[in-house]
């Protein structure tokens, strides 16, 4: 039987399952959950989200991402991995607008119960999202794709115009076009779609 340590945030974290201390060692946040979204085990980055309020740990230690979107979004991952067995990498909730929660899934069998391995990517919109994944999926033209960089990196429609030297309604108009090439009416929206596709590549 596990033993139960007290965590960050008093959130009790048991101690890595046998064949598993290596987590607790590793520099990324790392849960073991089961198919219900029970934490088994957290390991100290992990605990770290937790304390900051980031990953939340609901009654029965069930892992909640925060909005109940996002928690539905986690339960689908995991059960695409568990059906699956295999890998499987989402992006799952925005926390504000300059940080987001992404996560990996990974199938693990610990003890005598299938459990999903839990990286989670906390990930700012200060470390520049990589336009290209989204220029070729959308299959913008050359004109749309700075106004496209410039929109992951968080700049206003001006800000945009002044750094390519061109109109803001000319702005405007490629904004419009980058939208319904994405399918998305916001810019909040497209940076989901674009930052996705960018983590999904790596």
């Amino acid at each position: 039987m596990a033993v139960e340590l007290l965590g960050a945030a008093g959130v009790a974290a048991r101690t890595p399952p046998p064949g598993a201390a290596w987590l607790e060692l590793d520099a990324e946040s790392k849960l073991l959950i089961t198919a219900t979204l029970v934490v088994e085990y957290a390991n100290a980055a992990a605990r770290g989200l937790i304390a900051e309020g980031d990953l939340l740990i609901g009654h029965g230690r069930v892992l909640r991402f925060g909005s109940a979107s996002a928690t539905k979004a986690l339960a689908a991952l995991v059960d695409a991995t568990l059906r699956g067995r295999c890998r499987q990498r989402a992006l799952l909730a925005a926390i504000g607008g300059d940080r987001w929660l992404a996560a990996t899934a990974v199938p693990t069998v610990v003890g005598p119960d299938e459990h999903v391995l839990l990286t989670v990517h906390d990930i700012r919109l200060d470390r520049q999202i990589d336009p290209t994944p989204a220029i070729e999926a959308f299959g913008l033209s050359r004109g749309e794709a700075p106004i496209l960089a410039g929109l992951l990196r968080a700049r206003s429609p001006k800000e945009i115009a002044d750094e390519a030297g061109i109109s803001v309604h000319t702005v405007r108009a490629h904004i419009r076009s980058i939208f319904a090439r994405a399918n998305v009416h916001t810019t909040l929206g497209l940076i989901r779609i674009a930052f996705s596709l960018s983590f999904i590549r790596e």
